[in-house]
């Protein structure tokens, strides 16, 4: 008898977070849906505002001002997070789930030394008397390759470069062995190499404890070099997912194409580079139809007032987008005739 498929570590099913106007809400996530298996990683791609913060706050109920998850399921290890009590969530938080912020200067505390900060995690979960967890948090320090951790647990966050920050950041995130990490564009504000040294860490690390990863970013370089798969996202919906190699060879929505379009060459580009036109919709007053459509070169009358399907273009390779929709009726009726 062969042996059943094992479900996915976490699934997101038609996940709506919305904040409140004066005559109603305003969709900031709308329908989002994936699945993310054990040991995997989900790289979450798009434009600034087109919600992949949001996203990674809302896979982790991490409370923003004026934002509420309004829909869907977000199924983690078989339980649905939207249904448990916040204490049950903060027990998961930092034990199976854990995240890393875009600046950790702003997620460390100022006034509390490094190695404080790396132990309250396990103290907290695992009730690990002081004396352990500090020297858990010099462990930690080590496995992330920072130098010296017997002084550095001793130093506070100004003490330390942003790589070195951002690297204490992630010490913290494992100090509890979590099933999911969601790292929310951990390397914006590093140097190019130290990104791809923070990148090669986190890979790493990754090997060796086996956690899944969402990693939030606007560079599909970084995609490219880290993820197995990739979700392309649009004014709050996944406009594209698929396997990282298939969506970068063959990217099928037009948004994805832009995208890749926009990108610099090794080579070097002439003059600038080519820009998608216009400016990602307002939240309170989305576009009709498809929310591209007002910047897409490849615009058809219904992309303006009715919303597309998500269509199989490949395997296990999902685009929303009409003119996908419609390449494909001719194919599925040769495949029925047939």
């Amino acid at each position: 008898m062969a042996a059943q498929p094992r479900p996915p570590l976490l699934q997101v099913e038609d996940l709506e977070v919305s904040f409140a106007l004066g005559r109603g809400r305003a969709r900031v996530l709308d329908g989002v849906r994936f699945t993310l298996d054990a040991g995997a990683t989900l790289g979450v791609v798009g434009e600034s505002g087109s919600g992949k913060s949001t996203l990674a706050a809302a896979l982790a109920r991490l409370p923003q001002a004026g934002l509420a998850i309004t829909g869907g399921r977000i199924v983690f290890e078989g339980q649905d997070l939207l249904r448990i009590s916040e204490a049950q969530m903060r027990a998961l938080r930092g034990q199976r789930i854990a995240t890393i912020l875009q600046d950790p200067l702003h997620s460390l505390n100022p006034l509390l030394r490094i190695g404080t900060q790396i132990a309250e995690t396990p103290m907290v979960h695992e009730r690990l008397p002081r004396a352990q967890a500090w020297q858990r948090a010099r462990e930690l320090l080590a496995a992330v390759r920072i130098a010296n951790p017997e002084a550095r647990v001793r130093e506070y966050p100004h003490q330390l470069s942003g790589g070195m920050r951002q690297r204490v950041a992630g010490a913290i995130a494992l100090a509890c062995a979590p099933r999911l990490l969601i790292a929310d564009e951990p390397t914006t504000a590093l140097d190019p190499t130290v990104q791809v040294q923070y990148l090669q860490l986190l890979k790493d690390l990754q090997r060796t404890h086996g956690f899944a990863l969402v990693l939030i970013t606007h560079d599909l370089g970084i995609v490219a070099r880290v993820c197995d798969r990739v979700a392309v996202m649009y004014a709050g919906r996944i406009v594209e997912l698929g396997a990282t190699a298939q969506v970068l060879r063959a990217a099928a929505h037009p948004y994805t194409q832009a995208l890749m379009a926009s990108l610099p060459t090794a080579a070097g580009v002439a003059g600038s580079l080519p820009a998608i036109p216009g400016q990602p919709p307002d939240p309170a007053l989305p576009p009709g139809g498809c929310a591209f459509h007002p910047r897409c070169a490849q615009v058809m009358p219904r992309c303006r007032s009715e919303r597309p399907p998500d269509v199989t273009v490949g395997p296990a390779h999902l685009s929303a987008c009409w003119l996908n929709a419609e390449a494909a009726r001719p194919a599925a009726a040769a495949e029925r005739s047939t």
